[in-house]
């Protein structure tokens, strides 16, 4: 898996438990809620809270102590209360060793927005002081890079969808200045959102289905034309797959013609690709009729340039 950019934060008595109020857990401050999953609707008096789950992955000084199951929600107790954002709920294995001081780091898995890594460094280890000299007086913020915003995530997909209305390009036009980061993963999860609703989180070659709590798939978004070649992002780019079938169809060792799936000879004639040839011939499950159709002149693009005859 891979993670996005670190934000930290202080923590202070408010998150390690010791200010004795009825609140509970990490409060997040407000400029990180583009980072965290997005909340549909606000606490009111009447909902006092929403949330969303989360996978979270502990680490105390470096040491991992585990993976557990919470929240991060936006809550309120009270009408008078102004509602706040907390990671909340069996965090006691997380918070047990923490105190005011000490300092949280949240990493967000840019493979499944659901799941992060959270580092707790106590004051007095390396890490710790090394964090302090470079943020200096702040209480939170970002380490380094910026990470990618979930606004921007929304404008990448209102971009790929209107890609999906206009005549299919092969290529994606040229790219006139270097593009940052967070726009490149803002693009890439859109198109992985798209192609796997447009498959409906299904494989396109063994059919199976694999979701998350939160939505996200277990398969991946191919690109038929490659991002290396300036493949487009448009969805008629883009098929879903498994991830050891993606690699393969990147490797140029798989490839579709006119509907199935043909493997390259090299795979035929080695025994360990045993996997791989068990599909040779296999029609391909293409999406519902009324969605979008993968380009018959994207795939033959592929296996004109890429497929390993």
């Amino acid at each position: 898996m891979d993670f996005d950019a670190p934000l930290f934060k202080v923590l202070s008595k408010n998150d390690s438990g010791e200010s004795g109020g009825n609140q509970s857990g990490i409060l997040i401050p407000t400029s990180f809620v583009e980072y965290f999953p997005h909340l549909e609707v606000g606490a009111t008096a009447e909902l006092p809270a929403r949330d969303a789950s989360l996978v979270v992955d502990v680490f105390v000084d470096g040491v991992p102590k585990g993976t557990l199951n919470t929240r991060y929600q936006y809550q309120t107790r009270a009408a008078n209360r102004t509602p706040e954002y907390r990671i909340t709920g069996n965090l006691s294995d997380l918070l047990r060793p923490t105190g005011p001081g000490d300092i949280a780091v949240f990493e967000r898995c840019i493979d499944d927005f659901s799941r992060f890594r959270i580092g707790i460094y106590l004051q007095g280890s390396d890490v710790h002081s090394a964090i302090l000299r470079q943020v200096g007086n702040q209480r939170f913020g970002f380490l380094g890079q910026v990470p990618v915003k979930n606004s921007e995530i929304t404008e990448a997909e209102k971009q790929i969808a209107k890609l999906a209305e206009s005549e299919f390009k092969l290529f994606a036009e040229e790219v006139k200045k270097v593009e940052k980061n967070t726009t490149r993963i803002a693009r890439l999860k859109a198109f992985q959102k798209a192609i796997s609703k447009n498959f409906e989180h299904r494989c396109a070659v063994t059919g199976r289905q694999m979701l998350s709590p939160s939505g996200s798939s277990g398969t991946d978004a191919a690109h038929i034309v490659p991002l290396s070649k300036r493949g487009s992002d448009d969805v008629r780019n883009g098929l879903s797959l498994s991830k050891e079938l993606h690699w393969a169809f990147d490797a140029g060792l798989i490839a579709i013609l006119d509907g199935s799936l043909v493997v390259s000879n090299f795979v035929k004639q080695d025994v360990r690709n045993e996997y791989l040839r068990s599909f040779d011939g296999k029609p391909i499950l293409w999406p519902s009729p009324e969605l979008l159709q993968p380009s018959p002149e994207a795939l033959r693009w592929h296996f004109d340039n890429i497929f390993l005859v």
